[in-house]
């Protein structure tokens, strides 16, 4: 994509199965976190000041800097996840296996916005 150009691309076919996948895999996190004796707090203010992703600058931007950014977003939360999940490797593996598949989606999607900020 160049310039200021919004370009809608098909979804890959198994996009709508991978929908409900990563459905399941918040639920695995959610549920994981609380039987490990977590509290989840999943309101908007807790997520935004927990995150540790970097603020997206407002108002209309060129869709290269948007990929741009996203890309480095997303590189980020991955390299975060695997540090947890190196982390989890000895003392929980269940929580492991449950990162690591949240990991594999957000790898997934990594590897389509550097592809695309090439």
């Amino acid at each position: 994509m160049t310039g200021e150009q919004w370009i809608r691309r098909p979804d890959p076919p198994a996009a709508g199965r991978r929908r409900g996948d990563r459905a399941a895999v918040h639920r695995h996190f959610a549920e994981r976190a609380v039987t490990i004796g977590c509290t989840v707090d999943g309101r908007p203010v807790t997520v935004v000041r927990d995150t540790g992703v970097p603020e997206v600058s407002t108002g209309y931007q060129r869709d290269a800097d948007v990929v741009h950014t996203m890309s480095g977003i997303l590189q980020g939360v991955s390299e975060r996840l695997q540090r947890r999940i190196d982390a989890t490797e000895e003392t929980d593996p269940v929580s492991q296996d449950i990162l690591i598949a949240g990991a594999e989606q957000i790898q997934e999607q990594s590897w389509w916005f550097q592809a695309m900020d090439a």
